[in-house]
């Protein structure tokens, strides 16, 4: 069930308070009135930082929810109308956007528990966003808060070898962006081989994965917690090392 929190404008920075007492397994975020400038990427959209009693639990760009909303539960909304299709009229064109912020995943059931003395605070900042409405939802959950997910990205830019680490312990899923889908990855759980595989192959495998019928992947997902058992996701260190064929930029989201 959603419950709305608050409309923010698109264009604005804005930090808000998520405060009334509630069990919440993720964030629902919704425009359609938005709009960038007709030279403007819809990916640049803007930046979502969500702080849980002063830490730092989520700090990305929102159009990685774009894949990780079409992973999990399928059919995000994220497109760029042609030019001049915006409110605004010339120059300007619109945006539709519908992804979630998930703080449960199929595997490992789970929400975060808002009472009324913790902190949670939500900042948006705009990059390219220029006009419109940005919706925010709370999804209400009956399930126990069972961990604090940690979404953070670690870029590696090079070429050659490169080495993206997880910046903290108990890694359970990354969303990986390769430089080309033609490099060679490699990932390492606490020194053990966990997966060799190029790029191409496992976006390929996770769009089967995720059942995905239309549409791609720019972002493939690596699962530590596969079996459904969270023992499974202890861990002290994580690697994923990708072959850059020529210089470029990985990125990956780690959810811990």
């Amino acid at each position: 069930m959603l419950k709305f929190i608050q409309d923010i404008d698109a264009s604005l920075g804005k930090t808000l308070t998520i405060k009334p007492p509630m069990r919440i397994s993720g964030l629902y975020i919704e425009s359609n009135n938005s709009e960038v400038a007709n030279a403007d990427s819809i990916d640049d959209f803007g930046d979502i930082i969500l702080n849980l009693q002063s830490k730092p639990i989520v700090g990305c760009d929102l159009a990685v929810f774009n894949d990780i909303t079409n992973i999990f539960k399928g059919k995000p909304t994220w497109s760029k109308g042609a030019n001049d299709s915006g409110p605004s009229g010339a120059g300007y064109a619109s945006c539709d956007i519908a992804v979630i912020i998930p703080f449960s995943f199929p595997n490992i059931p789970n929400a975060l528990n808002i009472d009324e003395k913790t902190e949670f605070h939500l900042t948006w900042r705009p990059d390219k966003a220029y006009n419109g409405t940005l919706s925010i939802y709370a999804i209400q959950s009956f399930n126990p808060e069972s961990f604090i997910p940690f979404l953070l990205n670690v870029p590696e830019t090079g070429d050659g070898r490169i080495t993206m680490h997880s910046p903290m312990h108990n890694t359970y899923l990354a969303f990986v962006t390769p430089r080309n889908a033609a490099d060679m990855v490699t990932v390492e759980k606490d020194k053990v081989a966990w997966l060799n595989a190029y790029a191409s192959e496992l976006l390929r495998f996770s769009e089967i994965e995720a059942r995905i019928e239309a549409g791609a992947l720019t972002r493939f997902l690596l699962d530590f917690a596969d079996t459904g058992i969270i023992t499974d996701v202890l861990s002290d260190n994580v690697q994923i090392h990708v072959d850059h064929g020529a210089a470029g930029t990985s990125t990956s989201y780690f959810i811990a």
